[in-house]
């Protein structure tokens, strides 16, 4: 987990090699979480290496749900 709150939070990913993750989840993707001005956006570039996977569930409304 990334704590993207305080100033002094915004770069604690970086206590970790830039290869140390395999793989970086984006959760609520669809909120912009990889835009381009992003505070995820350094998260994403700097873990280079790694696969980075997006998820969305925001379900479609309609009348029977």
């Amino acid at each position: 987990t990334v704590v993207t709150g305080k100033e002094e939070w915004k770069q604690i990913y970086r206590q970790f090699p830039a290869d140390f993750f395999d793989l970086v989840v984006i959760d609520e993707c669809h909120r912009g979480s990889a835009a381009e001005d992003s505070a995820w956006r350094d998260i994403l570039d700097y873990f280079t290496t790694a696969t980075h996977l997006g998820l969305t569930a925001t379900p479609k409304e309609t009348k029977e749900i």
